[in-house]
């Protein structure tokens, strides 16, 4: 059984006030079967099991290995995950009793509090007349343990806890491999052949390289391959970015700017704020003060915002950085 902020979840029959969390549940493992072809796995991570090599009684290697894993690890069935920024408590229980003071006790069949995930791994089939789907979703989506896989990671819960088991998905695993790998070639065949000088000195602007205007393009071509090969989380941002459209160019005048000094981040009476550096390379309170940063967002994001907004003060970080190029 479920139950989310009290609110029992019955599949079979499910109250109003649960629908909602049913059918995402149902979404949710119904997404999970067909990545998996219906039989999911859960196996200990790495850090849980490990490669054992075998040898004779003599102390001579047989050329074999197995599988060793943990004895055990507890994993607690309850957990909370935020939703749109709304706390979800989450209980997954077998059964029920009342405690000395007739407190509520959620447990397991065996009377546990803990679920013990040991040996080689847990399996959910579909076809299995007892496939517990609510299990099934709180092992995945909500408890912390599981590890984060790419293909459902916004799904699940974002809590950072050491991995104990992870979803095998090989194949679905490895198709992401391919896709991905083919839009890095796709990213560096446009890095070497498709943009022009000029644009190749905005977009590596817009990766935060730095003296993107004074170094040669060969470099800005490696370094920018070199970026997107150690980082496969930059996939998207390159393919966004490498048609160098408008704001891709906003993005690195900006960079630009605070990369030479020109845009300084500064306190005012406790609030941050963007400010040209004056003159005599100092940043003054009267003149140069461009934009005060709304608290608890990303200063550089709310910079690019502004500068995208204001065409005006924009005009003016150009015409600085063209007069500190020229010098």
């Amino acid at each position: 059984m479920l139950k989310v902020n009290d609110i029992v979840i019955d599949f079979a029959h499910p109250t109003d006030a649960a629908l909602p969390y049913v059918k995402r549940i149902d979404k949710l493992v119904e997404s999970l079967i067909k990545k998996t072809g219906g039989d999911i796995y859960l196996k200990f991570t790495t850090h849980y099991c490990q490669d054992t090599e075998l040898f004779s009684k003599a102390g001579n290697s047989l050329g074999q290995t197995i599988k060793e894993y943990s004895n055990g690890v507890q994993i607690e069935i309850n957990g909370t995950v935020y939703n749109e920024g709304n706390a979800e408590m989450w209980q997954y229980y077998e059964n029920i009793k009342k405690g000395l003071n007739d407190e509520i006790i959620y447990r397991l069949n065996d009377g546990r509090r803990r679920l013990t995930f040991k040996g080689a791994g847990m399996r959910f089939n579909v076809k299995d007349k007892n496939f517990n789907k609510g299990l099934l979703y709180f092992l995945v989506y909500v408890s912390p343990c599981c590890e984060k896989i790419p293909s459902i990671a916004a799904e699940q819960n974002p809590t950072r806890h050491t991995p104990v088991y992870t979803v095998d998905m090989p194949e679905i695993e490895a198709m992401n491999v391919i896709e991905v790998t083919g839009k890095v070639i796709s990213i560096k065949n446009k890095i070497l052949n498709d943009l022009s000088d000029v644009q190749l000195r905005i977009f590596a602007s817009a990766q935060n390289i730095p003296n993107t205007e004074e170094a040669p393009v060969s470099v800005l071509k490696t370094r920018l391959m070199a970026m997107v090969d150690a980082n496969p989380n930059l996939v998207e941002k390159f393919e966004k970015d490498i048609n160098v459209n408008p704001s891709v160019e906003l993005q690195a005048t900006v960079n630009r700017g605070i990369e030479g000094g020109i845009i300084v981040l500064d306190k005012r009476g406790g609030r941050r704020v963007w400010k040209y550096r004056g003159e005599n390379g100092k940043t003054t309170f009267s003149g140069d003060l461009i934009y005060e940063c709304p608290g608890g967002k990303d200063p550089e994001v709310c910079l690019v915002d502004f500068f995208g907004s204001h065409v005006p003060d924009l005009e003016v970080l150009k015409s600085k950085l063209e007069k500190a190029n020229a010098k």
